[in-house]
């Protein structure tokens, strides 16, 4: 069975820190139901109800316009080793910058991911 790699891309001003500062302080129930809500450095801050950039920073190659493919694949790693620890758990990414992130980019993330059974 392929895994699950879901993006939540909010748009700006449409709630998304606040279904961030949700994910993160509900990540047990997320795990136990199946769903890995990855670590960042904004973790501290959503604990505390504030705005966030949500975990989706670390795969920031999606939406810079200049594709670097080795940090590419370096991030793409990252995300397919979290699936090797975790492998009966889909993953989950939230960040407003993927709604504004170049289409090609997110094609070949898809198809990176593909490549990997997801």
């Amino acid at each position: 069975m392929s895994k699950i790699v879901y993006l939540h891309a909010g748009a700006p001003k449409t709630g998304t820190s606040a279904l961030q500062v949700a994910l993160v302080r509900n990540r047990e129930t997320l795990f136990r139901h199946g769903i890995l809500y990855p670590e960042s450095s904004d973790d501290d801050r959503a604990e505390k109800g504030l705005i966030t950039s949500g975990n989706g920073v670390l795969i920031s190659h999606l939406w810079q316009r200049d594709y670097d493919s080795r940090l590419a694949a370096k991030q793409t790693a990252a995300l397919l080793k979290s699936f090797s620890r975790h492998p009966e758990h889909d993953i989950l990414y939230s960040s407003e910058f993927f709604a504004s992130s170049p289409h090609d980019n997110l094609s070949k993330f898809r198809d990176r991911l593909a490549k990997n059974g997801c």
